[in-house]
């Protein structure tokens, strides 16, 4: 469990993340994946601790995630950045995204403070965020999401 809500009920099955997962980067302009080379390590570990917040992202805050500190997630997001991908915000946060939408009091939330550990990075075709909610798989080719 990423986070929970302090008022006693958890995060709603119905409307978790399909899996919690770090992206790094969402870039809608299609690259090549194999241009993007690899992580510096198939695995990250996050040591417990540090500065953690859950946050709600997204255009219209639809997505709740857990703000974490991970510079090597900052440095690949960069160094894909420089490859060609896109991104669409003003800055990147290192984030676990842990659920789409639902009626949750973020300021109740208590950010997980244990040991996260982040297995290897897994590309997919972006989904636009529209589709990804409503479950329809209208998928751009070549622009990508990786996460962990």
């Amino acid at each position: 469990m990423l986070a929970r809500d302090t008022s006693g009920g958890l995060f709603a099955e119905s409307t978790r993340a399909r899996t919690p997962a770090a992206s790094a980067p969402y870039s809608k302009q299609p690259v090549d994946w194999f241009e993007m080379g690899e992580s510096w390590s198939p695995r990250l570990e996050i040591s417990a601790g540090g500065l953690r917040q859950m946050e709600a992202l997204g255009q219209s805050g639809e997505y709740y995630a857990l703000l974490i500190t991970a510079n090597e997630l900052k440095w690949r997001h960069e160094a894909m950045i420089e490859l060609g991908a896109s991104w669409e915000w003003p800055e990147y946060q290192p984030h676990i995204s842990i659920q789409i939408r639902g009626d949750i009091d973020l300021s109740k939330v208590e950010p997980y403070q244990g040991k996260i550990v982040l297995g290897p990075e897994i590309f997919e075709e972006v989904r636009e965020a529209e589709t990804e909610l409503t479950g329809r798989e209208q998928r751009t080719s070549g622009a990508v999401t990786v996460h962990r």
